[in-house]
């Protein structure tokens, strides 16, 4: 099966708040790319949802993030984000996490 990502991947673990319509529900990240990341959830939020995701700055966890990202697909126990328009601060952290673990 030919790899359809159009970003690599790392791993990355760390506690995620998903909201969607005003509910706010953690999750746990497994993965992230610039284009969005793969997070655990037991709730489901419907494929095409607007959600905003909070999470720890992947190089500062001391920093939080707060991003808005769309609901790409759902599967038991998880689903795939694409991150909307970032700012500087968020690309700059995740590219310089993603350097450190994929040499990018």
């Amino acid at each position: 099966m030919q790899e359809q990502r159009r970003y690599q991947r790392a791993p990355f673990h760390a506690n995620i708040t998903v909201t969607h319509e005003s509910q706010a529900i953690v999750g746990t990240s497994m993965d992230i790319s610039v284009g969005g990341m793969f997070i655990q959830l037991e709730e489901a939020i419907p494929f095409g949802a607007e959600v905003q995701i909070t999470m720890p700055s992947p190089i500062d966890a001391q920093a939080l993030l707060t991003m808005p990202a769309k609901v790409r697909w759902t599967r038991a126990g998880g689903m795939g984000i694409q991150f909307g328009l970032l700012g500087a601060l968020e690309t700059h952290a995740i590219v310089e996490f993603l350097r450190g673990k994929i040499g990018t």
